[in-house]
Parts: structure tokens; sequence; C-alpha cells
């Protein structure tokens, strides 16, 4: 699995790469470049993919936070739903409309707050470097087992999802919009290096868990197949302080996504309006 987790940043890594480049040529964000330029029914079908892949993410992130709450504050999952959902609007309502800079600023602290988590979780396991670097050699024997083969594919799916490219390339169309055309040159290597950073520290994060899960989630006879089990495990195995630490991650890990999705859809309902006819971002 650590193989497929550099494959998938690597993949998310070039779409990423390749969504900033058509805004940065075009002026435009991907869902109104494709309204604007490929037939209806096609637009249409596209539109309603980004719809329904957004909803699916967003339930099952929004389910994440709320397991969250409930091992951090033992609330219902229905509350944990409502109190999530809330949050993530409250959010979206204090930014605004008119730029992405203070939701960069929410999320940014959220996905930091995450990788801070698991970097702790990862130094209180003390998982051995030896086996860690067996485990990324051999990694290609997964695609030899159906069921791995399908975890694998997975993950690569939870890292190169359709919204974050919606919403990357609105987010690169509104810089270059408010920037002179002298500038994008400066836009496009920023946003390459940007893009570099977020996703190798996305790399990172998830080798980290894929380790921390190695050393505290496979002891012979122990049965793992939900978050409150591992929740559960990690305390034992780490003592009650890490327990807490994996459930505030796994809340900031759920409320960001959350967020980006909300955003997303934001994206992805003007840009298909729009097609490509407004300027600015969403």
């Amino acid at each position: 699995l650590a193989a497929a987790v550099i494959i998938a940043s690597l993949m998310g890594w070039l779409f990423q790469h390749l969504s900033a480049r058509l805004a940065l040529a075009t002026g435009q964000d991907l869902a109104g470049l494709i309204r604007r330029h490929l037939p209806p029914p096609v637009a249409c079908l596209a539109w309603l993919a980004a719809e329904l892949a957004i909803i699916a993410t967003t339930m099952a992130e929004l389910l994440g936070s709320a397991i969250a709450l409930q091992l951090l504050l033992g609330l219902p999952l229905a509350a944990g739903i409502a109190l999530a959902a809330l949050a993530s609007s409250l959010v979206l309502i204090w930014a605004g409309d008119g730029s992405f800079r203070r939701h960069e600023v929410v999320v940014a602290a959220l996905l930091g707050l995450v990788s801070v988590s698991f970097l702790v979780l990862l130094y209180c396991a003390r998982p051995s470097p030896q086996a860690a670097w067996q485990g990324l050699l051999h990694g290609g024997s997964a695609l030899h087992h159906p069921a791995m083969l399908a975890m694998v594919a997975g993950l690569i799916g939870a890292t190169v999802m359709p919204h974050n490219l919606y919403l990357h390339s609105g987010m690169t169309a509104g810089q270059v919009q408010a920037a002179p055309p002298e500038q994008r040159a400066a836009l496009a290597s920023a946003s390459e290096a940007d893009t570099f950073r977020g996703l190798s520290l996305a790399a990172l994060v998830n080798l980290a868990i894929l380790m921390l899960a190695a050393a505290t989630l496979s002891r012979p006879g122990q049965a793992v197949d939900s978050l409150a089990h591992a929740h559960q495990a990690i305390a034992i195995a780490l003592g009650g302080a890490a327990g807490l630490v994996f459930a505030l991650a796994l809340y900031a890990a759920g409320q960001s996504s959350t967020l980006t999705g909300m955003l997303a859809g934001r994206q992805i309902r003007q840009g298909f309006a729009r097609g490509g006819d407004a300027s600015g971002p969403a």
C-alpha cells in the first residue's frame, strides 16, 4: 500500500497540474469550459457526475467527523453529522463569496492539525524503519491479490477526486483574472509549487497513517473493522492520550474534507451555470 500512496500522489499531482495549467491558459475554470465547449448532453452528464461524487464523498466525510465527535464527546451520530455540517456552513458564511483566502486559512489549519497529530502518533508508535522500507520495496506484490487491488484502487480514488480538480481550476482562474498578463508565468510557477507541496504533505501523512496502522492495528487476534475499533486499539497500544490525538485528527480530516467538498460544489454549480462567460471564482 505504501507504493500505492506514492502512485496516487503522483497521479494527483499530474491532474491538479493539468487543471491549473488549463485555467492559466484560458482564464476560465474547468466546469465553465466543459459547459462552453462540450455538447449539452455531455456537459449535463459531467455536471451530474460531479454533483453525485461530491454528495457521496461529503456524506462519508461528515460521518467520519461525527464518529470523531462521538469518540471525543459521546455525541450520537446524527447530532455529530448535524454539528459538523453546521461548522462547515458557518465557515462558508464567515469567509464570504469574494475570495478563497479565508477558506484556505481554515483548511490549512485543519490539515496542519492532522499532520501534526499523525506525526505525534507515529513518534509514539516508533515503527521499524527497516520494516517500512521493506514494505515500500515490495508494495507491488499487492497488485496480485484482488482484495488488495481493490484497496489500492480505492486509495487512488480517494486521492484523485474530480471535485478537487474543479475547485483547483476555479481558484487558479480567479487568480489569473485578478492579475495582469505579465504575471501569468509567476502564477504558473507558484501554482506548481503549491500543488507539489500540498500533495507531498498528503503523501507523507498517508504514509504515516499506514505505518501507524501497521505498528498498532496488526497484532495477532486483533480485529479492527471500524474507526471506533481503531481508536480503541491505538488507545490500548499507545495510551489514552494517543487515542484522543487520533480522534482529533479524525475530526480535523473530516471537517477539512467536508469544507473542501462544499467549496467545490459551489464552484461546480456556478461554473456550469455560467458556462465560462462570467469572471471571478465561486
